[in-house]
């Protein structure tokens, strides 16, 4: 449901702002993707690619059931704060 994404992009972003202003690292995991995606994830992050590359380039449709939109709150989120 998309309404747990959302309190997941609440929690990334309080998180984001409590690691960020005592210094340290601030990573996020998302289970859809598999580690060999990592470059693509970097991509869309850095904004060099977009969300439909992203979903190309990760196999999203072949690898997971649920629709990419459900996740995009997420993915957008982590590329907001870089």
């Amino acid at each position: 449901d998309v309404r747990d994404h959302l309190i997941q992009v609440d929690l990334i972003r309080r998180l984001h702002a409590t690691t960020s202003a005592s210094g340290r690292a601030f990573a996020v995991g998302i289970e859809a993707v598999e580690r060999r995606f990592q470059r693509a994830l970097d991509d869309y992050i850095a904004g060099r690619i977009t969300e439909d590359d992203l979903i190309a380039a990760t196999d999203w449709d072949k690898r997971w059931s649920w629709p990419f939109q459900v996740y995009a709150p997420v993915f957008n989120a982590c590329r907001d704060l870089g």
